[in-house]
């Protein structure tokens, strides 16, 4: 309970007395760690020279939004710009948060497609357009010309999806999508270790004979609906990598088994449901299931953000979630943390991870999925391979007026 909860005099100083302890001892903690060898940063900020090499690739922008004022700070290889957002105001961001727009049913569907749509354009016009004037980026002939944005999104801005902002009654120019290709990072310093992990280990992706893969399907799941989709999502990646590729299929796996293959793989790809903990995010994972036995019946056994996070993954390279909710914090008062299964498969050494902010539909995680690995087949870096993919969704007949089917996919990493 917060110290300025309690309501006893006494209970409140003695809680004021322990927090102050607590920080002191935090801090001898941070300094011994400090004093170890190769540790000498630990716990410190980034210098600026080194903020700046990691915006060589492309420009980070970090977005903070306050009750006081909102900004963005965007760092480039050469400058750091703080661009004031005065539309983008706490009370409006609190209003469309509070509207809960990406959990739908087949009653409101379309109405939510529409708000979101309005959400998106209201992104586009108070934040995204402005930074992309401030830079300056415009639409590119191509795909593979377009320049890089690492996004950064703080307190309530944490799960906004930037990348897919865009005013579609304006037409294709004015949309994100075709002016630049947009990953997220948790930190810059997470960025940082990314782009190290690239120099110093071997690339698994530069030839695809070397390629050692791991596909985890649930197609059913106890107490759970089911996915029929996912057994024909593994059958598309499968035929987009070709048959150089090693694969190695796991279906209704447990949780054991799981990490046991995840420590000789290059690729991760689950076709699962996730979970996103109300209450502790460090809780929020993949649902597979317990080993079945003569007695009992499988059971839940969740892949969490904590198991993951606790391992070490030296050949970790892309790891895919096509499941619900895996960029997702849904504790408001952790929400600058960035605790989700997406930083958990981080943490453990991928250094590119592509998730969802929102539940998913199984039918478009076939088609996203399949597009990104043809991408990746061909050459693509694993950011433009999503981005291709979620274009072609975002651009067919059957899903272009539905936001909340496509807008959801996200890359994290390098």
């Amino acid at each position: 309970m917060p110290v300025e909860d309690v309501t006893d005099d006494r209970t409140q100083k003695a809680a004021s007395t322990n927090r102050i302890e607590a920080l002191a001892q935090l801090e001898d903690c941070v300094r011994d760690i400090q004093h170890l060898p190769r540790f000498g940063r630990f716990h410190k900020g980034l210098k600026t020279k080194q903020m700046q090499n990691c915006a060589t690739e492309g420009s980070i922008v970090v977005i903070n939004i306050t009750n006081l004022r909102s900004d963005a700070i965007i760092v480039t290889a050469n400058a750091f710009k703080v661009l004031p957002l005065p539309g983008l105001g706490a009370n409006q961001a609190k209003d469309w948060i509070s509207q809960d727009l990406t959990t739908t049913s087949k009653n409101d569907s379309d109405r939510k497609n529409k708000a979101y749509f309005q959400f998106l354009s209201w992104l586009w016009r108070e934040c995204v357009r402005p930074v992309l004037d401030k830079l300056p980026f415009h639409v590119q002939p191509s795909a593979d010309d377009l320049p890089r944005i690492w996004w950064i999104g703080t307190g309530l801005a944490s799960t906004f999806p930037f990348h897919s902002a865009g005013d579609v009654s304006a037409g294709l120019t004015e949309s994100l999508c075709y002016r630049a290709i947009s990953s997220y990072t948790p930190t810059i310093k997470a960025l940082q270790y990314s782009r190290e992990r690239a120099s110093t280990t071997t690339s698994a992706l530069s030839d695809r004979d070397t390629w050692r893969v791991v596909i985890v399907t649930m197609p059913e799941t106890p107490g759970a609906n089911p996915l029929p989709g996912t057994r024909r999502e593994k059958t598309e990646v499968i035929a987009a990598m070709g048959p150089s590729v090693s694969i190695e299929t796991l279906e209704h796996p447990d949780v054991k088994n799981t990490m046991a293959q995840l420590q000789q793989c290059n690729v991760a790809h689950f076709a699962c449901h996730g979970v996103s903990d109300l209450l502790d995010p460090s809780k929020s994972g993949l649902i597979l299931q317990t080993a079945s036995t003569a007695t009992e019946e499988s059971m839940q056994d969740i892949l969490s953000v904590r198991a993951v996070s606790q391992t070490h993954l030296s050949r970790a390279e892309i790891a895919y979630l096509s499941a619900c909710s895996t960029a997702q914090n849904q504790v408001m008062k952790l929400a600058d943390e960035v605790l989700h299964v997406v930083s958990g498969f981080q943490v453990a050494g991928f250094r590119h991870v592509v998730g969802c902010l929102w539940p998913s539909d199984d039918k478009v995680c076939v088609e996203v999925a399949k597009s990104f690995y043809s991408e990746l087949g061909q050459g693509r870096n694993t950011a433009l391979a999503l981005h291709k993919a979620v274009v072609k969704v975002r651009e067919s007949r059957d899903y272009y007026k539905r936001p909340l089917l496509w807008a959801q996919y996200v890359h994290f990493g390098a």
